[in-house]
């Protein structure tokens, strides 16, 4: 898919470098505000898996399926050991926020599929698990940032882009921006 007159797309390296160091820092900084318990091995994937999503969907603007059949297991299997290993949290909240976040999602493909694309839907069923495992009340924030997202990054990239240009504003970076702040604010 090409750009829209007038857009260009960020160069490959520079995406892939910024993306990283957000996974990083994003990482670090859960690390440091839950004490390095037994959930930051299944957040740091979950930070990795969010900028590599975001990267991929800059540039090419989707989410491939490989990604989410490595990242998904990945991550559930590490929440998993957290649980075991007795992290204070549930985790059948974290499944059913990951379906309801699914559900929300794939509801608005139904209605409008260049809203959301299949790529967001399936990712937002990881992104759903994550955050849950801090109650499903953090659901509702992540839904408020990632609208707010959606309103003070998305529409003013669609308006420079132009009405009937086939202006597509990439979701998967407001998702992942929500995403973190949604976790990081409740780890707190």
């Amino acid at each position: 898919m090409l750009p829209a007159a007038g857009h260009q797309r960020p160069q490959a390296g520079t995406v892939q470098a910024s993306a990283g160091l957000a996974a990083v820092a994003a990482s670090l900084a859960y690390g440091v505000i839950v004490g390095w318990d037994a959930t930051v091995p299944a957040f740091a994937a979950f930070f990795a898996t969010m900028a590599i999503a975001t990267a991929i969907d800059l540039r090419e603007r989707r989410v491939p399926n490989r990604l989410l059949q490595i990242a998904t297991p990945l991550v559930v299997s590490l929440v998993i050991v957290a649980a075991i290993a007795g992290a204070e949290n549930n985790l059948a909240t974290s499944v059913g926020g990951g379906v309801a976040l699914f559900v929300v999602f794939f509801i608005i493909h139904l209605i409008s599929p260049k809203s959301f694309g299949a790529g967001d839907v399936k990712l937002s069923f990881l992104v759903g698990f994550a955050i849950s495992w801090f109650g499903m009340v953090q659901l509702q924030w992540f839904l408020i940032w990632m609208w707010l997202g959606m309103a003070l990054i998305g529409l003013p990239i669609l308006h420079r882009q132009g009405r009937g240009s086939g202006a597509m504003m990439p979701l998967v970076p407001i998702l992942s921006g929500a995403a973190v702040l949604t976790v990081l604010i409740a780890a707190a």
